[in-house]
C-alpha cells in the first residue's frame, strides 16, 4: 500500500489483484493499546483480564502493548499485530496465561526487573520475516534482573522461540516447551533458546526442546549457566566469539537427556584446553543417539561416554533410552 499524505488516498494492491474497491479492508493507525499519562510514563500498578488485543500499527522494535512497573496481564490474547506484541518493562511484573500469536515480528520483548512470565504461549510470529538478530522470532529480553520463565510454549516462530540477548542477570528458565521454531535464510536461526552476551547467574532446567531448525539450547559468550534435568533432540552448542564481554566460561551442563542430539561448539578459537580454561564443565548427561555422536568437539565426533580421559567431562555420563516430553 502507499499513502499520499497530500490528498488523503491510500493506494493498494491486494494479494491475488483483485479490486479493492469490492472488499472489506481493515485499516489501522494506532501504534499501541495504551497511551501514556499526561506526565509521561505509563500508570503503575494495572491489572488486565482476559482481553484480545490485535491489529496495532506498530514499528518494528516496538511493542504494541506495554507494562509498567507492578502490572499483571492475564488470561488474554495479542496477536496480528504489526511488529512486537508484548514488552515487559517495569518492575514486579506478572505475565500469566496468555496467548502471543502471529505478530509481525517479534511475540514478546522487554527489560525489566523480577518478571515473572508463567503459562504462556507464544506462537507463529514474525511472519513478516523481520531479521532474527533484529528481534524477530519469539521474543527477546535484555538487561533483565530476576526474570523468571516458568512452563512457557513457544513454537511455529520464524527465529528463535525465547533469546536473553545482553546482560541479563539472576534469570530462570524452568520448563516449558521449546519446539518448531523455524529458519528464514540460515538453520541456525530457528533455535529454542538462545543466552547471548549475559552476565549470569542464570540457569534452564526441566525444559523440552525438540524440532527446531537450529540448536535446542545456544550458550553464546554468557558466563554462569547451569543447563540441567532438560531434555533435547536438538543439539546443545556452546559458542564464543572474540571480543564479547562477559564472554563463556563457568558454564555447567549436568542431568540432562539427549535424544539424536549432541553436544558441540561452533564459532570460536577453541584450544585443546578451552574446557578446562573456560570452566565448562558436564556430568552425568544421558544419550539415546544410537550409532550418532555424543559430543563434537574441535572436530572430532565422540560417540561412547568414554570421553573423560579425551575432554575431561562426563566422568559418569551414561547410553540408554531417552524419552521427550512433548507439548
Amino acid at each position: 500500500f502507499y499513502v499520499n499524505w497530500s490528498t488523503d488516498k491510500v493506494y493498494i494492491q491486494l494479494p491475488d489483484n483483485t479490486n479493492p474497491s469490492n472488499s472489506q479492508i481493515l485499516g489501522s493507525t494506532r501504534q499501541s493499546f495504551f497511551k501514556t499519562t499526561k506526565s509521561g510514563g505509563l500508570p503503575t500498578h494495572i491489572t488486565l483480564d482476559g482481553l484480545t488485543f490485535r491489529h496495532a500499527a506498530n514499528f518494528a522494535q516496538k511493542a504494541a502493548l506495554r507494562t509498567n512497573t507492578g502490572w499483571v496481564l492475564k488470561n488474554s490474547t495479542i496477536e496480528d499485530v504489526n511488529a512486537g506484541g508484548l514488552g515487559v518493562y517495569g518492575t514486579d511484573n506478572f505475565i500469566y496465561n496468555n496467548i502471543i500469536q502471529d505478530n509481525g515480528q517479534a511475540g514478546m520483548i522487554g527489560q525489566g526487573v523480577n518478571a515473572l512470565i508463567v503459562d504462556n504461549t507464544v506462537r507463529a510470529n514474525n511472519w513478516k520475516h523481520f531479521s532474527t538478530g533484529w528481534d524477530g522470532g519469539g521474543g527477546k529480553m535484555a538487561r533483565t534482573d530476576g526474570l523468571y520463565l516458568l512452563n512457557h510454549d513457544t513454537y511455529g516462530n520464524y527465529g528463535a522461540g525465547f533469546w536473553l540477548d545482553v546482560y541479563n542477570t539472576n534469570y530462570t528458565i524452568d520448563g516449558g516447551f521449546f519446539h518448531d521454531n523455524k529458519m528464514i535464510k540460515q538453520s541456525y536461526e530457528g533455535m529454542g533458546i538462545e543466552l547471548e552476551i549475559n552476565n549470569g547467574p542464570g540457569k534452564v532446567i526441566n525444559a523440552s526442546f525438540y524440532g527446531n531448525s537450529g540448536a535446542g539450547i545456544t550458550i553464546a559468550e554468557s558466563s554462569d549457566v547451569i543447563i540441567r534435568g532438560n531434555f533435547l533432540a536438538d543439539n546443545l552448542e556452546l559458542r564464543n566469539m572474540a571480543d564479547r564481554t562477559p564472554g563463556l566460561k563457568r558454564i555447567g551442563i549436568y542431568s540432562n537427556n539427549f535424544k539424536g542430539a549432541q553436544i558441540a561448539n561452533s564459532i570460536g578459537t577453541w584450544t585443546s584446553t578451552s574446557l578446562k580454561d573456560l570452566s565448562i564443565k558436564a556430568d552425568f548427561n544421558r544419550y539415546d543417539n544410537g550409532t550418532g555422536a555424543i559430543w563434537r568437539w574441535r572436530g572430532t565426533s565422540y560417540y561412547t561416554t568414554n570421553i573423560y580421559s579425551s575432554l575431561g567431562v562426563e566422568q559418569n555420563a551414561t547410553k540408554g533410552s531417552v524419552t521427550i516430553p512433548l507439548a
